[in-house]
């Protein structure tokens, strides 16, 4: 059993973390020419990522699908909200409630609380887990909007 960790965008402190995001961008740039990205684009999509690699090349595939079903050769940051709106269906499926404490707790805490709750979070990747340091967690970008409404 071989555990591959998230990619860190930031510090359980808040802070940035460059070398996370340069990572990111290199994966998707190993196998997409940076000029189809609209300014910002690339940004959006590794913000949104959450530092899933997974996550990351979904939200390339569906906003690139987008740009050729619309007949462009560029992807533009209105093409990648629209890849994020997928996502954020995909998790208004799945959170119920209870869900939604347990996530604004763990915003503020970064601390992975041993509960039914929070494993489910895990589970579905509403909720991340970091290694970067001591093994700490915060809510996936996507959910993070949904906290706020």
């Amino acid at each position: 059993h071989f555990l591959l960790p998230n990619i860190s965008l930031g510090e359980k402190s808040g802070s940035l973390n460059p070398a996370g995001r340069k990572a990111l961008e290199e994966i998707v740039t190993r196998r997409a020419s940076p000029s189809i990205f609209a300014k910002g684009a690339l940004d959006l999509i590794v913000e949104s990522s959450g530092g899933l690699v997974r996550e990351l090349v979904r939200l390339v595939r569906d906003a690139a699908n987008i740009a050729l079903t619309q007949g462009s050769n560029v992807v533009t940051t209105d093409m990648v909200q629209a890849a994020i709106a997928e996502v954020r269906n995909d998790f208004l499926r799945v959170l119920l409630p209870r869900h939604y404490a347990a996530l604004r707790d763990a915003s503020k805490s970064k601390q992975i609380v041993p509960d039914e709750t929070v494993l489910e979070l895990l589970q579905n990747q509403a909720l991340l887990e970091y290694r970067n340091d001591v093994a700490w967690c915060d809510v996936h970008p996507v959910v993070q909007k949904l906290l706020q409404t």
